[in-house]
């Protein structure tokens, strides 16, 4: 009986998750493997260069400037620049997944440019409660304009359309070129 509920709920948690939604809590990310050593006196070989090393939160904020809502409004129209909000909550595994796109080279590289906004639904309702176009799903993705206005950019998908790819940042960074061309 439990293995057959767990069937009928499992697509419910694929693609979104909601305070009305069961959602699988405790979700780990895979270990990682142990880093290797160069011997006594030799050098390491050269690496190429990538993205920050994967954190347990995510979201990167080592390189990604992360800014308020109101600061990030405030400096849009005095800057001419876009906005990205993430909507987030702590007990969405979906938005732990997602966290972790923000480390990619090329979002970070993006960011740059952008006004970054991460919002916590549990922690302020009232401005969550701003961008709620499709719903309350957690993780939504919303790109403004410099006007603070929602621009008409979304993940291309039928239902839950500001649910970017949590595994893969082509979805992401396809949205911020997108923000950025206008």
């Amino acid at each position: 009986m439990a293995v057959l509920r767990l069937l009928l709920l499992a697509p419910l948690v694929l693609f979104a998750c909601s305070p009305n939604e069961p959602t699988f809590r405790g979700t780990r990310a895979a270990p990682r493997p142990p880093e290797q050593v160069a011997p006594r006196g030799r050098l390491a070989p050269a690496e190429p260069v990538r993205a920050a090393e994967p954190s347990r939160e995510g979201w990167n904020d080592a390189q990604i400037a992360w800014v308020s809502h109101e600061d990030a409004l405030r400096r849009a129209r005095s800057e001419g620049r876009p906005v990205l909000v993430v909507m987030h909550a702590d007990w969405c595994s979906h938005c732990r997944n997602y966290a972790h796109v923000f480390e990619d080279a090329r979002i970070v590289e993006r960011a740059r440019r952008i006004l970054m906004v991460r919002l916590d639904v549990d922690a302020e309702p009232e401005l969550a409660a701003r961008y709620t176009a499709d719903g309350t799903y957690v993780p939504r993705t919303y790109f403004l304009g410099a006007d603070g206005q929602i621009l008409d950019l979304d993940a291309n998908r039928p239902r839950y359309r500001y649910f970017f790819d949590e595994h893969d940042p082509s979805s992401l960074l396809a949205g911020m070129d997108a923000a950025l061309a206008r």
